[in-house]
């Protein structure tokens, strides 16, 4: 079975959020997502930015094998292949 090597962000939240992920900054609309093509795992942390003004740090390095899901004001960490239910990933600061 070959590794997935790809990075998904998906915003499920209302409003619009900021992804800061080593150099990279997205900006992704409420309701949207992005997969970062063979990007492999992060640098380091994750930072989310949310709409209402709130940071989120996801602990990291976060790897293709977990998706990012922002949801309601909470980033969690969710598996990529198996669709299984997501776990807490991060604490507001």
């Amino acid at each position: 079975m070959q590794r997935r090597r790809h990075l998904s962000v998906f915003n499920e939240g209302p409003g619009a959020v900021t992804v800061l992920i080593g150099d990279e900054k997205l900006q992704i609309d409420e309701s949207g997502g992005t997969v970062l093509l063979d990007y492999g795992c992060t640098p380091g942390d994750v930072t989310v930015e949310l709409e209402a003004g709130d940071v989120v740090v996801v602990d990291g390095p976060v790897c293709p094998d977990e998706e990012i899901l922002i949801r309601d004001g909470e980033v969690t960490l969710e598996p990529a292949e198996t669709g299984r239910g997501p776990r807490p990933a991060a604490a507001r600061t």
